[in-house]
């Protein structure tokens, strides 16, 4: 935990400033055959049960690694870990009323520690452990991207009948604070109320702290920091209208759409991606520039490509020797569009065999400061006819490592990785697809990413 000032906000009713529910965490408790954490549990929950004050409890909090293996700590080392569904039922004992929860950081999307979380919940709540809530922290920062798969995760754990909460919500970016940054934090903000309210299950959102001023970001994050809804000067930042808009059920006060983005130009060309960059548009009602969204012209139903924070994008997934027409609309923090961008054309080149082989995308899913997960990477057989194997190559960041894969045969020289295919899905159909994932690390503040995924 990092701080003593929360504002919660709920997703049906407002903004109310609350306390921090009382915490008894991995790193200090113990089973109930543990005579120190029987006693510490039966002492601080036994002395509040029958509050209505305190309506819930942070049982277990952060057991985790960032890989899905469980974080090492004087209890998980000495008595495994069985010391959590113990946890659970002392608490239950203690307060017979209050929900009792776990509460982890980086588990907002679908990755290998939401995912096992995920299995741990289900696990103890099929032996009867009394797990009635799960927390999704939510430190996120612009310059890691936004875990767009958050509401499926929430409704992944809400189906296991446990309720879901954001806990810890900041939003922190890499000073200086500027207002393109202010318009990615605010979509952030929002898409964060929006994705609770569209969950039943999703009992609210807490962000963490009032203001920058006093932000446990700049302590702990060197450089970053502007994490929260009102400035240094408690201002209201565009974060505020974005979740005001988002509890007020998408209302907003800014009918006005950024302006046209200027032609695209198309460059970097290969058999299945294309770089894309135009002249910035500006925002003047008042939420916010928030990004672009790039479609392709195909008569009444253009397919959207992608989407970008900035005035650039890299589109990958692209077929080989393929013609495309592509244009820009700018998006503002109220989710207007702008006017469609003039159109670019540009063709693809021949990929192997003079069009057929097989194309790979890759998404980032989520990011951290050390570390990342890039899942799915979407392996699609370009041709009419099967293939029956292939081999994904790409590149690291210098630093870079490889901690973890699933779903490929990984093997590394240097920086460039090669992943072929598993025995069960190296067979694909003309225009087939699978996929695999992995996890990498990177030096601590690095922004990197692989990139050059070519397949063959």
């Amino acid at each position: 935990m990092h701080s003593s000032s929360l504002l919660r906000v709920l997703a049906s009713v407002g903004m109310l400033v609350t306390f921090l529910l009382p915490a008894v965490s991995a790193e200090a408790s113990a089973p109930l055959r543990h005579p120190r954490r029987s006693h510490h549990i039966s002492q601080v929950v036994g002395r509040y049960a029958g509050n209505a004050t305190v309506v819930s409890w942070d049982v277990v909090n952060e057991v985790f690694d960032d890989n899905g293996g469980m974080r090492t700590s004087f209890w998980y080392n000495t008595l495994g870990q069985s010391f959590i569904a113990d946890a659970f039922r002392a608490a239950r004992a203690a307060d017979s009323d209050a929900r009792l929860c776990i509460n982890d950081y980086n588990v907002e999307g679908v990755n290998a520690k939401s995912t096992a979380m995920y299995n741990l919940v289900s696990s103890l709540r099929q032996q009867g452990v009394p797990v009635d809530c799960v927390g999704f922290q939510g430190h996120l920062a612009i310059q890691y991207g936004f875990p767009n798969d958050i509401q499926q995760n929430m409704q992944r754990f809400a189906d296991l009948g446990v309720q879901v909460r954001v806990t810890e919500l900041d939003v922190r970016m890499q000073m200086p604070r500027d207002s393109s940054k202010d318009a990615t934090q605010a979509t952030y903000y929002r898409n964060v109320v929006n994705a609770c309210n569209a969950v039943a299950a999703c009992a609210g959102v807490t962000i963490w702290g009032f203001t920058d001023k006093y932000s446990w970001v700049p302590d702990t994050f060197a450089g970053q920091g502007a994490a929260l809804i009102y400035d240094e000067s408690y201002q209201r930042k565009p974060s505020y209208t974005a979740v005001h808009d988002a509890l007020a059920g998408g209302t907003t006060t800014d009918p006005t759409p950024p302006t046209t983005p200027g032609t695209p130009a198309a460059g970097n060309l290969t058999s299945d991606s294309a770089s894309l960059t135009w002249t910035a548009s500006t925002d003047s009602g008042g939420s916010g520039l928030a990004g672009y969204n790039v479609y392709r012209e195909q008569g009444t139903t253009d397919p959207q490509l992608g989407q970008s924070t900035t005035n650039s994008i890299n589109l990958t997934g692209l077929s080989p020797s393929t013609q495309y027409q592509v244009y820009v609309r700018a998006r503002d923090g109220a989710g207007n569009l702008s006017a469609n961008s003039p159109p670019v054309t540009f063709t693809t080149v021949a990929g192997p065999g003079g069009g057929g082989g097989c194309t790979a995308a890759a998404t980032v899913q989520t990011q951290w400061n050390s570390g990342y997960v890039v899942q799915p990477v979407t392996v699609t057989n370009s041709g009419t006819s099967a293939i029956t194997g292939w081999t994904v190559t790409f590149t690291l960041p210098a630093g870079h490592t490889l901690t973890g894969s699933w779903n490929a045969a990984v093997t590394v020289s240097g920086q460039s990785v090669t992943a072929r295919n598993a025995g069960y899905n190296g067979t694909l159909a003309g225009g087939g697809s699978t996929s695999f994932g992995f996890q990498g690390s990177r030096p601590n503040g690095g922004t990197q990413t692989p990139s050059g995924y070519t397949c063959a």
